[in-house]
Parts: structure tokens; C-alpha cells; sequence
């Protein structure tokens, strides 16, 4: 998957599944940046020093919180 996305032109590679230390090579090689075991909320970053940027995971809206919480 590697090698066709960089043929492609595209940067990002994004999987729900792991991946190997040849995908990570080539992924280097080629400039690709490697998002692996991408489930719920959390993933894996590979090749992407200085081109990720994360947001801060934002606050519970009001309705989310218990009613213990709520003062109620």
C-alpha cells in the first residue's frame, strides 16, 4: 500500500491495522506518512515528526457530565 499511494502522489496512509518494519522503511523512502492502528481514538504516528500537528482533545459538553458532577 505503501508504493501505490507514493506513486500516487499522496503524502498520508492512513490503516486500521498495524503495519510492518518494510512499510516503515518504505514509508521513509518515500516520504509517506504512516497512520497505523487508527481505531476509536487513538493511532499510531509514523514518519510524521514536524508535519502532525494534534489538537487538545476538547472538554465534555455540560449534558455529558453526571448530575453529581452537574451539582445536582
Amino acid at each position: 500500500m505503501v508504493l501505490k499511494v507514493a506513486q500516487m502522489g499522496i503524502s498520508v496512509l492512513v490503516s486500521r491495522s498495524g503495519v510492518t518494519q518494510k512499510g516503515v522503511e518504505l514509508a521513509e523512502r518515500f516520504g509517506v506518512m504512516l497512520i497505523a492502528r487508527a481505531k476509536g481514538k487513538g493511532f499510531q504516528a509514523i514518519n510524521a515528526a514536524g508535519r502532525l500537528t494534534l489538537d487538545a482533545i476538547p472538554p465534555k459538553p455540560p449534558s455529558a457530565r453526571s448530575s453529581k458532577e452537574a451539582g445536582v
